[in-house]
Protein backbone atom coordinates (compact mmCIF):
# COMPACT_ATOMS: atom_id res chain seq x y z
CA UNK A 1 0.00 0.00 0.00
CA UNK A 2 1.76 3.25 -0.80
CA UNK A 3 -0.57 6.60 1.00
CA UNK A 4 -0.93 9.98 -0.60
CA UNK A 5 1.33 12.85 1.21
CA UNK A 6 -2.04 13.72 3.08
CA UNK A 7 -1.90 11.53 5.19
CA UNK A 8 -1.69 12.04 8.68
CA UNK A 9 -2.53 9.43 11.24
CA UNK A 10 -3.48 5.47 10.27
CA UNK A 11 -5.99 4.74 13.13
CA UNK A 12 -6.01 1.76 15.92
CA UNK A 13 -6.52 -1.86 14.37
CA UNK A 14 -6.71 0.08 10.45
CA UNK A 15 -5.13 -3.37 8.95
CA UNK A 16 -5.25 -5.52 12.39
CA UNK A 17 -4.87 -9.01 10.88
CA UNK A 18 -4.96 -8.71 6.74
CA UNK A 19 -3.15 -9.83 4.49
CA UNK A 20 -0.77 -6.97 4.08
CA UNK A 21 2.24 -7.22 2.55
CA UNK A 22 4.41 -3.93 2.66
CA UNK A 23 3.79 -0.65 3.09
CA UNK A 24 5.33 2.96 2.41
CA UNK A 25 4.31 5.39 5.24
CA UNK A 26 4.35 8.92 4.25
CA UNK A 27 6.72 11.90 6.00
CA UNK A 28 3.53 13.29 7.37
CA UNK A 29 2.15 10.87 9.25
CA UNK A 30 2.62 11.73 12.96
CA UNK A 31 0.49 8.97 14.64
CA UNK A 32 -0.30 5.34 14.28
CA UNK A 33 -3.20 3.68 16.54
CA UNK A 34 -2.23 0.33 18.84
CA UNK A 35 -2.28 -2.63 17.15
CA UNK A 36 -2.35 -1.21 13.90
CA UNK A 37 -0.77 -3.79 11.84
CA UNK A 38 -0.74 -6.39 14.67
CA UNK A 39 -0.93 -9.69 13.38
CA UNK A 40 -0.45 -9.18 9.89
CA UNK A 41 1.55 -12.52 9.44
CA UNK A 42 2.11 -11.63 5.63
CA UNK A 43 3.67 -8.20 6.28
CA UNK A 44 7.32 -7.88 5.49
CA UNK A 45 8.19 -4.46 4.86
CA UNK A 46 7.05 -1.49 5.91
CA UNK A 47 9.18 1.70 4.48
CA UNK A 48 8.89 5.17 6.44
CA UNK A 49 10.01 8.12 4.13
CA UNK A 50 13.66 9.80 5.52
CA UNK A 51 12.17 12.99 6.96
CA UNK A 52 9.48 11.16 8.59
CA UNK A 53 7.51 13.28 11.26
CA UNK A 54 6.77 10.24 13.43
CA UNK A 55 7.47 10.73 17.54
CA UNK A 56 5.89 7.52 18.77
CA UNK A 57 5.03 3.88 17.98
CA UNK A 58 2.41 2.97 20.02
CA UNK A 59 0.78 -0.21 21.60
CA UNK A 60 1.26 -3.51 19.82
CA UNK A 61 1.60 -1.51 16.30
CA UNK A 62 3.32 -4.34 14.60
CA UNK A 63 2.49 -6.89 17.14
CA UNK A 64 3.00 -10.52 15.85
CA UNK A 65 3.89 -9.42 12.13
CA UNK A 66 5.51 -10.74 9.65
CA UNK A 67 8.57 -8.09 9.52
CA UNK A 68 11.79 -9.14 9.25
CA UNK A 69 13.24 -5.59 9.29
CA UNK A 70 12.76 -2.06 10.44
CA UNK A 71 14.50 0.99 9.88
CA UNK A 72 13.22 3.41 12.93
CA UNK A 73 12.54 7.14 11.51
CA UNK A 74 14.85 9.25 13.49
CA UNK A 75 11.84 11.38 15.25
CA UNK A 76 10.70 8.18 16.97
CA UNK A 77 10.88 8.97 20.79
CA UNK A 78 9.45 6.37 22.06
CA UNK A 79 8.34 2.68 21.29
CA UNK A 80 5.01 1.17 22.98
CA UNK A 81 4.63 -1.79 24.99
CA UNK A 82 4.46 -4.75 22.95
CA UNK A 83 5.20 -3.02 19.68
CA UNK A 84 7.21 -5.50 18.23
CA UNK A 85 6.36 -8.45 20.73
CA UNK A 86 6.06 -11.92 18.65
CA UNK A 87 7.80 -10.86 16.14
CA UNK A 88 9.82 -14.14 15.42
CA UNK A 89 11.31 -12.85 12.08
CA UNK A 90 12.07 -9.59 13.11
CA UNK A 91 15.93 -9.93 13.06
CA UNK A 92 16.90 -6.45 12.24
CA UNK A 93 16.17 -2.80 14.10
CA UNK A 94 18.09 0.34 12.80
CA UNK A 95 18.30 3.33 14.45
CA UNK A 96 19.63 6.11 12.41
CA UNK A 97 23.21 8.04 13.78
CA UNK A 98 20.05 10.88 14.86
CA UNK A 99 17.85 9.19 16.44
CA UNK A 100 15.77 10.74 19.09
CA UNK A 101 14.28 7.67 20.97
CA UNK A 102 14.38 7.79 24.72
CA UNK A 103 11.91 5.32 25.75
CA UNK A 104 11.17 1.62 25.28
CA UNK A 105 8.48 -0.02 26.06
CA UNK A 106 7.00 -2.83 28.18
CA UNK A 107 8.19 -6.01 26.44
CA UNK A 108 8.31 -3.97 23.45
CA UNK A 109 10.70 -6.74 21.34
CA UNK A 110 9.82 -9.44 23.34
CA UNK A 111 9.94 -13.06 21.84
CA UNK A 112 11.38 -11.72 18.60
CA UNK A 113 14.22 -13.30 15.78
CA UNK A 114 16.53 -10.73 17.09
CA UNK A 115 20.16 -11.77 17.36
CA UNK A 116 21.93 -7.89 18.06
CA UNK A 117 20.30 -4.97 18.74
CA UNK A 118 22.21 -1.32 18.74
CA UNK A 119 20.58 0.93 21.29
CA UNK A 120 21.17 4.69 20.54
CA UNK A 121 22.36 7.15 23.16
CA UNK A 122 19.73 9.37 23.87
CA UNK A 123 17.56 6.28 25.42
CA UNK A 124 16.89 7.19 29.12
CA UNK A 125 14.79 3.62 29.67
CA UNK A 126 14.14 0.38 29.05
CA UNK A 127 10.98 -1.22 30.19
CA UNK A 128 10.48 -4.49 32.32
CA UNK A 129 10.83 -7.86 29.61
CA UNK A 130 11.48 -5.89 27.04
CA UNK A 131 13.73 -8.60 25.51
CA UNK A 132 12.35 -11.22 27.24
CA UNK A 133 12.32 -14.62 25.02
CA UNK A 134 14.88 -13.48 22.42
CA UNK A 135 16.72 -16.40 23.00
CA UNK A 136 18.77 -15.91 19.57
CA UNK A 137 20.00 -12.21 21.00
CA UNK A 138 23.71 -12.71 21.75
CA UNK A 139 24.72 -9.05 21.20
CA UNK A 140 23.70 -5.55 22.77
CA UNK A 141 25.61 -2.48 21.72
CA UNK A 142 24.64 1.22 23.37
CA UNK A 143 25.93 4.36 20.85
CA UNK A 144 27.90 6.56 22.37
CA UNK A 145 27.45 8.34 25.62
CA UNK A 146 24.53 6.60 26.99
CA UNK A 147 21.80 8.46 28.49
CA UNK A 148 20.12 5.09 30.19
CA UNK A 149 18.51 5.75 33.77
CA UNK A 150 16.42 2.98 33.85
CA UNK A 151 16.36 -0.40 33.11
CA UNK A 152 13.14 -2.97 33.93
CA UNK A 153 12.63 -5.93 35.51
CA UNK A 154 13.61 -8.83 33.47
CA UNK A 155 14.79 -7.11 30.33
CA UNK A 156 17.00 -9.80 29.33
CA UNK A 157 15.44 -12.88 30.88
CA UNK A 158 15.30 -15.73 28.78
CA UNK A 159 17.37 -14.70 26.25
CA UNK A 160 20.48 -15.20 24.71
CA UNK A 161 22.08 -12.70 26.57
CA UNK A 162 24.81 -13.31 29.61
CA UNK A 163 25.33 -11.02 32.31
CA UNK A 164 28.92 -10.74 31.24
CA UNK A 165 27.52 -9.87 27.79
CA UNK A 166 25.79 -6.55 29.16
Amino acid sequence: IVFGANLKRIGKMAFFNSGLQSIHIPSGVDSIGENCFGECKSLGEVIFEEDSNLKQIGEGVFFNSGLQSIRIPAKVESIGENCFSECKSLGEVIFPENSNLKQIGIRAFCKTGLKSMRIPSGVESIGKECFYGCKGLDEMTFNGNVNLKQIGLGVFFKSGLHAKDV
